[in-house]
């Protein structure tokens, strides 16, 4: 299913507020979250931050904006807050270009979740125009996972076998992905989180701008994945650890052979040793080894 129809199939409800702005919305009760994530992306664009945005990341280079995620309060039946990422696109090219951004990506989350990959759910997808009618803004609204936190945080205050139990925990997500036919690219441990205080915690993956959803589970895309993880988490595990972990994802997508074992040893190690540019890690295809020896 291409991405301009996955958007239509789940966000059903389309709507143009009054800035001129194109939303596609789970239902038109969030047409009040869309209305004003319009107006404060306009103020965050001038340096003005309302008293119910909190900015989580912005994304600068030289004196330009090109990326910014921020929370958003608004009082919606049982939920009050939402998380919004918004790409600015300043270049011609990126205008040209606009549903690679934040309909992409949402396409990609929503495709995600149907797939089996807990991830945040997506409530809306837009675009902001500028005066000659390009699109100057592409935005997501994403469900708020306020009670999830990073593994990278959590990693950080905990110690000892409380960061073994977090790194253990995450194993769920590596089997799903596998399943799923899912190359995100960059899983690390500020993408991967954990929903704090629960006694069987979900794990929960986000940032799908860049994935790719294959028809079959590939163990190379998969040793890809956990390999670019453990390297991100190298700080706070131990390499014994590390390969307890990997022998609970082998087993658990049925690989118990001592020669396969083996062959998916090597191939995770070379990704754990090795810090792959974005270019590379985008063009690594499920059968395609020769280019990473």
């Amino acid at each position: 299913m291409n991405k301009r129809r996955i958007i239509k199939n789940a966000l059903s409800f389309e709507f143009r507020d009054s800035s001129n702005a194109k939303w596609w919305l789970e239902n038109e009760t969030f047409v009040p979250v869309a209305e004003s994530t319009t107006d404060v992306v306009r103020d965050i664009r001038h340096n003005v931050i309302p008293s119910h945005v909190k900015i989580l990341k912005r994304t600068i280079f030289g004196q330009t904006e090109r990326k910014s995620v921020f929370s958003i309060n608004i009082p919606k039946g049982s939920e009050s807050s939402f998380v919004v990422k918004v790409f600015y696109l300043v270049h011609l090219t990126h205008k040209l270009n606009y549903r690679l951004y934040g309909l992409g990506e949402a396409a990609n989350s929503i495709e995600a979740g149907r797939r089996g990959i807990c991830t945040s759910r997506v409530y809306g997808c837009g675009h902001m125009y500028n005066a000659l009618g390009l699109v100057e803004a592409s935005v997501i609204i994403f469900e708020h996972l306020s009670n999830a936190a990073t593994v990278s945080k959590l990693m950080s205050y905990r110690a000892g076998d409380e960061r073994v139990k977090v790194f253990m925990q995450t194993i769920p997500l590596f089997v799903n992905l596998y399943k799923a036919g899912c190359h995100h690219i960059d899983v690390n441990s500020s993408a991967v989180m954990l929903s704090e205080y629960d006694v069987n915690p979900r794990v929960f993956l986000v940032d799908f701008h860049h994935a790719k959803f294959y028809s079959k589970p590939s163990t190379e895309i998969l040793m890809f994945e956990a390999g670019y993880f453990a390297r991100s988490c190298s700080n706070f595990v131990s390499t014994k650890i590390v390969d307890e972990w990997l022998d609970n994802i082998l087993t658990a997508i049925g690989i118990k052979s001592s020669s396969e074992i083996r062959k998916m040893r090597h191939r995770f190690n070379y990704y754990l040793e090795s810090d792959l540019s974005r270019k590379w890690r985008k063009i690594l295809r499920p059968h395609q080894k020769a280019f990473f020896r």
